[in-house]
């Protein structure tokens, strides 16, 4: 078996294992408004956070320490049936905990993890 064979097969291996994943997120995606915008962003719809839950500034941006970072959609602004829509981002080699902004007055946090 030639090398671009064996590499052939470990990718085929990979994407088999994610393929739930995968099409988990793409359906996330699709049902949720505030996922699909026709425009990009504007700050009144969408919030950068640290993991510590405080709100990101130019210093976290610019720090090459930094490796993890959250955002918050606005389900209400952007027309969303889910008022706070948050994704957390680790691109940390370690674990790394995040700590949730407030989800609002007479609001909970639900829950709809996906590990990659």
């Amino acid at each position: 078996m030639s090398t671009r064979s064996r590499i052939g097969l470990i990718t085929l291996g990979i994407a088999t294992k994610a393929t739930p994943l995968c099409v988990g997120i793409i359906a996330f995606r699709k049902a949720r408004t505030a996922l699909r915008p026709a425009n990009f962003y504007s700050c009144i719809q969408l919030t950068w956070w640290t993991p510590t839950g405080t709100i990101s500034d130019t210093n976290y941006f610019n720090s090459a320490k930094n490796h993890s970072i959250a955002h918050q959609f606005d389900g209400n602004v952007v027309g969303d049936s889910y008022s706070s829509i948050d994704v957390a981002y680790n691109g940390w080699s370690g674990n790394v905990n995040f700590t949730l902004p407030s989800p609002g007055n007479g609001t909970k946090w639900g829950s709809r993890e996906q590990h990659l």
